[in-house]
């Protein structure tokens, strides 16, 4: 808080330090305080803070940056006419409040609203690219909504671990032992993860997701989890500082023979994890077992 006569600093409060280090006292107010103003403010200049409270008007909650001070501040500033006997001006008050912190906090809830409506807009492209291509291979109407059903709540699971997460980077073996839980416990021989602890990005992570509760799903079906001896292991290995390579094999079921025609389910193995360069996911049918090989971009 500060008095000027008539645009001399006389007097300041302790508070002033946190805002500049140097003392203004005996300085004019613009050349202690060079704030700058958004474009279309009423308030131009600094003087013009002073000479509007000469006059004997008050003006609040008027916002400005001081560039001046290292690192730059946000500011809310208000000024009111110091008033003597007789009604008399001797001066003026000027408040200055830090709104820096604030300031951070407000620009980086826009940047997760701006981050989030793209990725609900994402998301809802997901689903109905899902919806279309299950609806294409379904045999019926029951066939469709336990197809559906499952794929969405697939993508539900990894979507709680961003939660989780807060939008950071997803730890594959967390995402492998989600989509496997309802099957096969993680700390079962059933299931073996090997050199796995990698994160992802968010949108690689929810299309790993997917890719994974397709091969389990195909496992539970057809594969190693339709018997009690089978074994799915998972194991990965660094290609280089961007690339990490995953490998899904099973062992211990039925004898594998390759589908006749190629479903949904391989088309979305195929292309999810699509992310330029050497990126992707193959399938090979082995009579032993199924074998999925991945590469992904991982987090630097």
């Amino acid at each position: 808080m500060f008095a000027t006569e008539p645009s001399r600093v006389i007097n300041a409060n302790a508070a002033v330090a946190g805002i500049i280090d140097t003392d203004p006292i005996g300085k004019r107010f613009e050349d202690a305080f060079p704030l700058d103003f958004p474009i279309g403010s009423a308030i131009m200049h600094p003087d013009d803070l002073v000479a509007l409270a000469n006059d004997g008007h008050a003006v609040k909650g008027l916002e400005a940056s001081a560039n001046f001070t290292d690192p730059p501040k946000d500011l809310l500033v208000s000024v009111a006419p110091l008033r003597l006997a007789g009604e008399q001006i001797g001066g003026c008050v000027i408040t200055l409040i830090d709104l820096t912190e604030r300031k951070a906090i407000e620009k980086r809830q826009a940047l997760l609203m701006r981050e989030l409506d793209h990725r609900v807009k994402n998301t809802l492209a997901m689903v109905l690219s899902i919806s279309g291509r299950t609806i294409a291979g379904s045999a019926d109407l029951a066939d469709f909504r336990t197809r559906f059903t499952s794929r969405i709540q697939a993508l539900a699971a990894t979507h709680d671990l961003l939660v989780d997460a807060s939008w950071g980077g997803l730890n594959l073996p967390t995402v492998i032992q989600t989509e496997l839980a309802p099957y096969v416990s993680s700390t079962g021989p059933r299931l073996l993860l090997r050199n796995m602890d990698r994160s992802v990005s968010p949108d690689v992570g929810i299309a790993f997701g997917l890719v994974v509760h397709e091969l389990a799903t195909n496992a539970v079906k057809y594969g190693a989890l339709s018997r009690e001896s089978g074994i799915v292991t998972v194991e990965g290995s660094l290609r280089d500082d961007r690339l990490f390579e995953v490998v899904w094999s099973e062992s211990g079921g039925p004898p594998v023979a390759e589908p006749s025609h190629r479903g949904f389910g391989q088309t979305l193995i195929a292309r999810s994890l699509k992310r330029g360069g050497n990126t992707g996911a193959s399938i090979t049918f082995a009579p032993d077992g199924v074998v999925c090989r991945m590469i992904l971009p991982i987090e630097g």
